[in-house]
């Protein structure tokens, strides 16, 4: 590769100077110093170069964000594109940050030797919605060199993993709470509610966050647009179809708009 040439021309040229310098010892005229290194010296000096391990291996820092419960264990998900410019081997290993949360003594995420980062447990995707992993995730070369990069591994909400993709980038389509924008977290922006912070309930349905309005509330499938308002103690009716949203408060049987 361009990068591995690039290696090998810099040692070539650390030959070239160390033939050099090892010429100028104990020599006062410098004039005679082309005449005292000789082709040979440069080749030998040069191989000698080529078996030093000038660099150690690297990759770049990076996130990605599961949005699929469909995900297998064994699957690969991403590629480090770890290169060492020395031409060694690269080893892998998670340092930090993995996790178990299912308790089978299988980690959740694993590097292979190619260096592809694989779901080693699809089952603890469901567990880990709407969280991230930091990663510490060490490269080392066959001769000592080492160098630690940060992986973010971020697992979407649990309303975007029920979902549908659109057409439209970062875009989902939910069969009951319709069209929103996701975030890789548990932030959604809904196209006509606006700023949601959600969670998911192991019972049912989901807490929202109301971001605008400030204020909780809870639905489900079976339930929306009827919702529950923490705040109020009452069942309250969204009304999606007019073009200023309004909300219906069965306690005190009056709208507001949102």
């Amino acid at each position: 590769s361009p990068a591995i040439i690039a290696s090998e021309i810099t040692k070539q040229q650390l030959a070239v100077k160390q033939s050099v310098l090892d010429e100028l010892e104990g020599i006062e005229n410098l004039q005679t110093v082309s005449s005292t290194i000789s082709l040979q010296a440069l080749q030998d000096s040069s191989e000698t170069f080529l078996e030093v391990n000038l660099f150690a291996p690297t990759a770049e820092d990076f996130t990605i964000v599961l949005d699929n419960l469909n995900l297998s264990s064994n699957q690969e998900i991403a590629s480090l594109g770890g290169v060492d410019l020395d031409g060694d081997t690269i080893s892998y290993s998670i340092l930090s940050g993995n996790v178990d949360s299912d308790g089978d003594s299988i980690d959740f995420i694993q590097i292979n030797e190619s260096g592809n980062l694989v779901i080693q447990d699809a089952g603890e995707i469901s567990n880990l919605t709407a969280q991230k992993l930091s990663l510490a995730i060490s490269l080392s070369d066959s001769r000592g060199k080492t160098k630690t990069i940060t992986g973010m591994v971020m697992v979407d909400n649990a309303l975007v993993m029920e979902s549908t993709a659109t057409s439209v980038n970062s875009w989902m389509n939910s069969s009951w709470l319709g069209s929103f924008h996701k975030t890789g977290g548990p932030w959604i922006f809904h196209e006509k509610l606006g700023w949601q912070y959600l969670y998911k309930l192991s019972t049912g349905g989901y807490w929202f966050w109301d971001k605008d309005d400030s204020f909780w509330w809870w639905s489900s499938p079976e339930t929306f647009p009827y919702a529950f308002d923490y705040s109020s103690n009452s069942w309250i009716f969204f009304d999606l179809d007019s073009s200023e949203i309004k909300i219906y408060n069965f306690n005190d049987g009056k709208w507001r708009n949102k």
